[in-house]
């Protein structure tokens, strides 16, 4: 499903804050009104019906949810990398990543410098790691 920023949720017609209450009462009745058995004249209601699960499994689930909100997107199957990342565009390689990493906390990066600091090519003494 290609969507704009927070298209998920436009699709379902619920605002960035929905509840997870909300999210699934606006998916039941929107799988309602587009299942491919109710649109048998339609050939893209397949596709159409699929896509609304898919838009469903991400914003109904916790981790992916968030993976959403913070990146714009997700990949096709959290868990895979793609066969390949040529091809892919920045925004693709982003969504992957970010979801297979946490996201870094300044008081990481704090951590990490106060460590390091001073050491290797800076030309000083590497400080010991703290236990």
């Amino acid at each position: 499903v290609e969507a704009e920023a927070w298209g998920f949720y436009a699709l379902l017609q619920v605002g960035r804050e929905a509840s997870p209450l909300e999210i699934k009462k606006a998916y039941r009745r929107l799988a309602i009104a587009c299942h491919p058995d109710r649109n048998q004249d339609d050939p893209g209601a397949t596709c159409k019906f699929q896509a609304l699960q898919r838009v469903y499994e991400v914003l109904s689930d916790e981790e992916q949810r968030r993976v959403y909100d913070d990146c714009g997107g997700v990949m096709a199957d959290e868990g895979a990398a793609p066969a390949s990342f040529a091809g892919m565009s920045f925004e693709e390689l982003r969504v992957y990543f970010r979801g297979k990493y946490n996201a870094v906390t300044a008081e990481e990066i704090a951590r990490f410098q106060d460590q390091y600091r001073g050491g290797g090519e800076e030309g000083g003494e590497e400080k010991p790691a703290e236990e």
